[in-house]
């Protein structure tokens, strides 16, 4: 029989713990610094009446910030600030520390940091960090599963660390602490004077109890203000309540800014309307907010103006004159208390546009537009301004100017042999007459001495055949309407030759953003022609311009967009000049289309469906349809099908065989471009992966399988394995290069159920056999453990476990604990249902356990046995003893352990620790 002792110094460890657990229940605490700390009288938190502020995490205390304070301990000058707000609490603890700082909620020396809320903070060069932690016993803490800080901040320094946070007052986490308003709360406090983190022992630790007083409200702050007649409206935001809601607000009010406050207004809400007042005079307000504690300081103080509504201009009238338009009106019926400062005037160019401010800054009630054009109707609004606020519109009028039609400046001309032709376009306007025509003027010299050739033309042409050859002119002309003559109109210069005659447009084509032009040569007046010019417009057949010079007989315009409705005129030129243009042609710019855009297919059993999208360019017409084309050896293409569709399903194919596509699009322009080829290969899903089979291992599960009997003409891409529990499946893993997989993330004594499928590129197949395998585990406990007594030897037996873990069981061990010295041992290791422990001592008592090994471990103990040499007595409900000395694998650790025996006998005994055999 063998007797195991623990070590003296490991002996004497534990006789120190015992008596710091008589200690810690007589009620005093010994702090681990040896300062002995008895709970102080409770602080009661005096409320700061300053300036409201709000409360900010920026690690600085600022005035009015929280609500109350404490200096929780002089030594470490360990502060609490705190301020209530509604259902929020916000909380700063200080010391002088450059370390941690932490506060814990509902604790006291009786319970230890036992269920208390504990808050842990630190200042580093990275920034500020807290932790919502909870006491899990006398001496240790962890982390809550939910954290429930609200928002925090700080700032620390080499002597001092001040951290900031908020949480609600109830956060409904079981892990926190409820915090109850005006009710007394044990706190614990502890420092660390160099430890930044969450895990160190602290250096100061003591206990004492708080009062988290309501108080009066802070003052409203924020405000904003509307301005009206007789009325101001004020709104502002809410302060912090202090603790108590807020009942009202009360606003005062007065004509001097600092003093001689009123109250004007008690409200309920975060707002007031404020009526009575003088129009255009100042006024200074005040707020305060009111709780069941009294009512707060005065707010900051802010100022608004009250005004009255500022009518519109009345009876605006407009009138028409030489070159401009008057305009009048009357001041408005109201001024809103305030003297006018200016009038707006605004125009637009019809009755529902929009108006334009086009004057202002004039305190006169009339105005003259200058910027106008004669003829052309405008309209006018007209609105009044005091110094806050500009009027509505006033109702609208209009009229026109009068004078000569506007200038024309399109004038146009063409020289040929001893002739000249005129073009322009008309007035926008009559000038407010009649319109009458146009008059033509020439001279010889540019700019002056024009002479009048042609009266009140009333077409928009004339042709100069007055002119000689070789001589140079210069051309204006002029509207007219009953009353006035307009400006001259933009100068031409003409020099009269023998220019070519105009040619002839034979041919006009387009392309995709192209046009080709050809013409036929014109008679050359005995003068060789140089080149010709040829004109476009682009929806415009009276607006040409030049594009280029050729000396062919045919133009390439590749300067036009498909859909582009293009004229052309073409002229020709020898050394006489430049001859009359031809007569205009035209035509919508187009071509065949662009390929159709990012071609591809899905296969099938036999089939390919080939998708495309529509070309980027239709060639300017509309696409018709497109054109399949296919090929089994990617160089010849046959035409397979016409649609209008942009999808094509293509059928009665081989599997396994690839195919080619491309595709065009046409229009009634021709067929475009092929798109790019696609390669497509039909075929069926694979069938499924065959023999599955299973092999375990002390840490993972083998899964083996073959080859599916038909890929469906595809390679494998991969197989996916797939894990069951209780029926639901999930992807665990997949192999892409081989038929097997191992599976290491099992838990024991589980049955897990795997299967897998093979993936193609036309998908996954079916799932395989399904196969199962149990994990691993410790066995069950050997039951019933009994014992027969024969004279100083006893004869213990005991069952197999029902359950070995999936393991063969390796060995027992036996147990005995001697209760006349309280000293327990291993005594047996076999590997029988049965152990005989002789040599025992005559009336002495004993206790017996049984526990089964396999490779994964120690199983729990069996019922325990209570022997006397003379009688036997088999008790089936395990000692608790048990708990105290074993777990699932192992004797506990060694050492000297203290059993209190009804709390007042003590004894010491000792253990050793007797590991598991190593896995065979």
């Amino acid at each position: 029989m063998t007797r195991i002792f623990g070590n003296m110094s490991k002996k004497f460890h534990l006789i120190f713990i015992l008596i710091f657990l008589l200690v810690v229940q007589s009620g005093i605490y010994i702090d681990q610094t040896g300062l002995a700390n008895i709970n102080p009288t409770e602080t009661v938190y005096v409320p700061s009446a300053v300036s409201s502020s709000e409360v900010i995490h920026d690690g600085i205390i600022s005035p009015g910030e929280y609500d109350g304070f404490a200096l929780i301990d002089s030594a470490s000058s360990f502060y609490v600030y705190y301020a209530l707000n509604q259902s929020v609490i916000y909380l700063a603890m200080a010391a002088k520390v450059a370390g941690y700082v932490s506060i814990g909620l509902n604790a006291n020396p009786s319970t230890k940091m036992a269920g208390a809320d504990i808050y842990i903070g630190y200042v580093d060069a990275t920034g500020a960090y807290i932790q919502d932690n909870i006491g899990t016993g006398a001496v240790s803490h962890a982390k809550d599963s939910v954290e429930n800080i609200l928002s925090y901040g700080g700032s620390a320094n080499s002597s001092t660390t001040l951290l900031e946070f908020s949480r609600l007052l109830d956060t409904g986490d079981s892990q926190d602490y409820k915090i109850t308003p005006n009710v007394k709360i044990d706190i614990m406090w502890a420092v660390s004077t160099t430890a930044d983190d969450f895990t160190s022992y602290h250096t100061s630790r003591g206990y004492s109890s708080l009062t988290f007083s309501t108080v009066k409200p802070q003052p409203p702050s924020v405000f904003t203000t509307n301005s009206s007649d007789s009325t101001i409206g004020i709104s502002w935001k809410p302060p912090r309540d202090g603790g108590s809601p807020i009942t009202q607000y009360k606003v005062y009010s007065s004509s001097t800014s600092g003093l001689g406050y009123t109250l004007s207004s008690t409200v309920t809400s975060a707002s007031a309307i404020i009526s009575g007042l003088t129009n255009g005079q100042t006024y200074y307000f005040v707020v305060t907010a009111i709780n069941s504690l009294g009512e707060s300081i005065y707010s900051k103080e802010f100022s608004a103006v009250p005004s009255g509504t500022i009518t519109e201009p009345l009876n605006p009238s407009a009138v028409g004159g030489l070159n401009k338009i008057t305009l009048s009106w009357d001041p408005p019926s109201l001024t809103g208390g305030k003297p006018l400062t200016k009038y707006g005037v605004y125009r637009s160019d019809s009755a529902s546009g929009t108006f334009v401010k086009i004057g202002e800054n004039t305190t006169k009630t009339g105005y003259i537009d200058l910027d106008v054009i004669n003829g052309k109707t405008y309209y006018y609004k007209i609105t009044a301004y005091n110094s806050f606020q500009e009027s509505t519109f006033s109702t609208m009028v209009s009229t026109f100017s009068t004078g000569a039609p506007p200038t024309i400046s399109s004038l146009i001309g063409f020289a040929s042999n001893n002739t000249v032709i005129l073009n322009w376009t008309s007035p926008a306007t009559d000038g407010g007459f009649t319109f009458v025509g146009y008059n033509v003027y020439r001279s010889i010299t540019s700019g002056s001495s024009y002479t009048k050739i042609a009266t009140n033309i009333s077409s928009l042409s004339f042709v100069d055949s007055s002119v000689v050859n070789l001589k140079t002119y210069f051309y204006v002309v002029t509207s007219l309407n009953q009353k006035y003559e307009s400006g001259y109109s933009n100068e031409i210069k003409l020099k009269v030759a023998n220019t070519p005659y105009a040619p002839q447009i034979i041919d006009i084509q387009s392309a995709n953003n192209l046009v080709y032009l050809s013409w036929s040569k014109p008679f050359d007046n005995s003068y060789p022609i140089l080149h010709y010019s040829v004109y476009r417009s682009i929806s415009d057949p009276n607006s040409f311009v030049w594009i280029g010079n050729t000396s062919l007989l045919n133009y390439t315009d590749n300067g036009v967009t498909n859909k582009d409705h293009a004229y052309y005129k073409v002229s020709a030129t020898n050394n006489q000049g430049e001859g009359l243009a031809s007569k205009i042609s035209s035509l919508v710019v187009g071509g065949v289309p662009s390929a159709p855009r990012s071609i591809s297919g899905v296969v099938s059993d036999k089939a390919n469906v080939v998708s495309w999208l529509t070309p980027f360019d239709d060639g300017g017409f509309v696409i018709q349809g497109y054109t399949i084309f296919r090929s089994n050896n990617s160089v010849n293409f046959y035409r397979i099908s016409n649609i209008t569709g942009i999808s094509y399903k293509d059928t009665n194919l081989v599997n396994g065989i690839t195919y080619q596509y491309k595709v065009s699009a046409y229009n009634s322009k021709g067929y475009g471009m092929n798109s790019s080829s696609i390669n497509l290969k039909p075929g069926r899903a694979s069938s499924t992966p065959t023999n599955v089979t299973l092999e375990l291992f002390s840490n993972h599960v083998l899964i083996k399988w073959n080859s599916p009997n038909d890929t469906g003409g595809y390679p494998i891409l991969k197989y996916n394995i797939y894990r069951g529990l209780s029926g639901n499946a999930h992807l665990i893993g997949f192999n892409n290069s081989g038929t097997n997989y191992r599976d290491y993330s099992i838990a024991k004594g589980v049955n897990y159920t795997y299967f897998v499928t093979a993936v193609t590129i036309l998908g996954q197949s079916s799932t395989s056999e399904l196969k199962s395998v149990i994990t691993t585990t410790a066995p069950s406990p050997p039951l019933p453990l009994t014992a027969k007594v024969n004279g100083t030897q006893v004869l213990l037996s005991w069952s197999a476990p029902t359950y070995d873990g999936g393991r063969p069981v390796l060995y027992y061990l036996v147990y005995q604990y001697v209760v006349v010295n309280q000293s327990l041992n291993i005594v047996g290791n076999v590997t029988s249902l049965q152990y005989r422990d002789v040599n025992l001592t005559r009336g002495q008592n004993y206790t017996y356990w049984v526990q089964a090994f396999n490779s994964e471990g120690a199983s729990p103990l069996s019922n325990s046995v209570d022997v006397h040499i003379a009688t036997l007595k088999v008790n089936v409900v395990a000692s608790q003893i048990s708990k105290a000395f074993f777990d699932n694998r192992q004797v506990l650790a060694s050492g000297s352990i203290f059993i209190s025996i009804g709390l007042i006998a003590l004894t010491v005994f000792a253990i050793r620790r007797i590991n598991k055999p190593s896995t065979p």
